[in-house]
């Protein structure tokens, strides 16, 4: 093989620069940092006492700020046993987590009992569990956030609902009501 001859064809060179660029280019979109700016909010429902009024069921109902929530930032495909958490971050006294993440993959928002193995509760004589529905519950991300083509900044909410303890979510509550 004459070596002279093979590097002197502009379309071997050519291609081999093609090439090396395009795998420059997926390793920059990957170690790209993104920054997320969430806003984390809670909702509640009315449970009990003095009849409310119009505008104070209205406020329940409307998203506020939710201060020191703790939330976990996992990476991984949702059905996978691989799925790690890689960052704990709290929201701060607006409601605001503001975290930098490495492009090119898809993040998982979970609440503490998501990011713990999953624990079958016991039901009790007020309360029966629906076992699947909190199975459902505990697999489903609060928010995913989709980092693989973005490189600008992005702003996300979530929202935390906050039932009353008769009402619980995934729950069949069969005791005393509060006056």
């Amino acid at each position: 093989m004459n070596i002279h001859r093979y590097f002197y064809q502009p379309s071997k060179w050519l291609f081999v620069v093609l090439l090396c660029w395009c795998q420059l280019a997926e390793a920059k979109k990957k170690s790209t940092t993104v920054w997320v700016h969430i806003k984390v909010t809670q909702t509640s429902d009315y449970c009990g006492g003095a009849v409310p009024s119009d505008e104070m069921i209205s406020r329940l109902k409307t998203p506020s700020p939710l201060k020191q929530k703790t939330i976990y930032i996992r990476a991984g495909s949702p059905t996978s046993t691989e799925i790690k958490t890689i960052q704990v971050v709290k929201s701060d006294s607006n409601g605001m987590i503001h975290v930098a993440l490495k492009g090119g993959r898809v993040y998982h928002l979970v609440e503490e009992w998501k990011a713990k193995p999953f624990v079958e509760p016991q039901n009790t004589e007020y309360i029966k569990w629906d076992i699947p529905c909190l199975r459902k519950a505990y697999a489903t991300p609060d928010l995913v956030i989709d980092l693989r083509k973005s490189r600008i900044p992005l702003k996300r909410s979530v929202n935390y609902h906050k039932p009353c303890f008769f009402r619980p979510y995934c729950g069949n509550y069969s005791g005393p009501l509060p006056p």
